[in-house]
């Protein structure tokens, strides 16, 4: 009856090899151990500022999108108070009355003139915004 290991040995091929020519010296050993050591402590080092970056990254980006929804808001509001303005301006004159004697139409004409000093510089503000790449 053969042992485990005379089973084993039998399976193997016959040919002799010569594992001489492929022992792996001592220094080779430790040069590769060294290298995985540091590979795997610059890692770890950045690791967690990795996790905590791409955390403030997403945090920006659905800032971002906020910002953007209320400036998308903001024009559809202002496009709204100008059609307002302009109905309220027109029935005015129809009755042949000064629309700008109507305090509620000062104030939005002058709000409609801020909204259009600002509307440029907003606009491309919002452009830069969402050009920023998304993860």
């Amino acid at each position: 009856m053969k042992s485990n290991i005379e089973k084993v040995y039998s399976k193997l091929p016959q040919k002799k090899h010569n594992f001489k020519n492929h022992k792996v010296d001592l220094e080779s050993a430790q040069e590769l151990k060294k290298a995985l050591e540091k590979a795997d402590a610059s890692y770890s080092a950045i690791d967690p500022d990795l996790v905590n970056w791409v955390d403030t990254y997403i945090g920006l980006q659905n800032k971002v999108n906020a910002i953007v929804n209320l400036y998308d808001t903001w024009v559809s509001d202002k496009d709204s108070l100008e059609n307002t303005a302009i109905g309220f301006e027109d029935k005015a004159r129809e009755l042949g009355v000064n629309p700008m004697t109507f305090e509620g139409f000062q104030e939005a004409s002058f709000t409609l003139g801020v909204f259009d000093q600002n509307i440029d510089d907003l606009q491309d503000t919002i452009d830069i915004m969402k050009s920023i790449p998304q993860l």
